[in-house]
């Protein structure tokens, strides 16, 4: 302790013991904040489906490297002494603001990046732009497949998307006939 703090204390092992007890309050208080937060973070993000992920570290990683291209420039520039701590300063805004701008259009273009990497889901790309609707599997019974109702259906088109006949009823009609 300095000797000016010293020199206005009567009792020295009392401000030692005052100042460990705040301490300890403060650390206590500080160590659940974080644990708190690392907490709820690891379950936001374990949550998070993979391409958002992907797309945000791309998204960060683009954001960066425009950044440090776009301040390249500025570290040539001669500045006065006086003003030195610009540089820095600028450094350190530019690529918190770019970064975040790479993760903001990355959420907002995910799936466009996603389909050009991808170029084989066009089914993917068609139920994104909701010019094709998903349709549900249809789980048949035996009624169904024995009555021959459901060929007349299907031929009608009335019926549309994937037929499921499940091996039980394959089986229970293989049995009966």
């Amino acid at each position: 302790m300095p000797y000016v703090v010293r020199d206005q204390v009567s009792n020295l092992e009392t401000l030692r013991w005052l100042i460990v007890g705040f301490t300890s309050i403060l650390r206590l208080a500080s160590g659940l904040v974080s644990k708190t937060t690392y907490c709820c973070l690891e379950n936001r993000i374990s949550s998070t489906p993979i391409e958002i992920i992907l797309t945000r570290a791309v998204g960060l990683v683009i954001g960066l490297l425009i950044a440090n291209l776009l301040l390249a420039p500025i570290f040539l520039l001669p500045i006065p002494r006086k003003l030195i701590f610009i540089k820095p300063m600028v450094s350190i805004l530019g690529s918190v603001v770019f970064s975040f701008m790479g993760i903001s259009l990355a959420d907002t273009h995910g799936h466009t990046f996603l389909r050009l990497i991808n170029i084989n889901s066009i089914e993917t790309m068609l139920v994104d732009e909701e010019t094709l609707k998903l349709v549900s599997t249809k789980v048949l019974d035996t009624s169904c497949i024995i009555d021959g109702h459901i060929e007349q259906l299907l031929e009608t088109g009335f019926i549309e998307g994937q037929l499921l006949v499940p091996q039980f009823v394959l089986q229970k009609i293989t049995i009966t006939s």
